[in-house]
This record gives structure tokens, sequence and C-alpha cells, in this order.
């Protein structure tokens, strides 16, 4: 996420090169990466594991394996969440 915001942060230095179109460059590049990660996001989240809990554990015997699994992929979604929130101000920034 710091490198969205420092790529938010350099847009004026970049408007300034005397290279036309570069911002339209930068723009179609974090749609493009903002695509790709969303579906990586995605399947990681489609995949998380289910937490078993060993033999001689008996706190995690007290709590249903799909509570595990739903706190894990609230994790998920939140981190998914901060890392989308990156990119909607990076795109917003050079749309």
């Amino acid at each position: 996420m710091g490198a969205l915001k420092v790529i938010v942060d350099k847009k004026p230095a970049l408007e300034a090169l005397p290279i036309g179109g570069i911002v339209g460059v930068i723009q179609q590049d974090l749609n493009f990466l903002y695509s790709n990660t969303t579906a990586f996001e995605n399947a990681l989240i489609a995949a998380a594991p289910v937490r078993s809990c060993p033999v001689h554990c008996t706190f995690y015997k007290l709590i249903p394996v799909f509570a595990i699994q739903d706190e894990l992929k609230d994790q998920a979604n939140a981190i998914k969440t901060k890392i989308d929130d990156g990119y909607a101000t990076a795109i917003a920034a050079y749309a």
C-alpha cells in the first residue's frame, strides 16, 4: 500500500516529464494491476483453510471449526479492503 501512495505522490513529477501519455499508461497499469490483485485476493479468501485442532488442544474443541474459518476470512477481507482502498485512491488520482 505504500507503493500505491508513492505513485499518487509522484503524479505531479510524472506529469512534468516531457513524455506524452505517461499518466494514461500509469492509469492503465493501475487498472490492470487492480483487476489481477482482486482476482488473487478472491482466490486466497476462497481457499482459506479450516484450522484443525490437534488432539491435545482443548481450547479449539470449544469453538466450532467453521467459526475459526469465518474469523480467518474476516481478517482476510479486512486486509483486502485496505488494499482495494489503496488502489481506488491511486486510480482516482490518475483518472
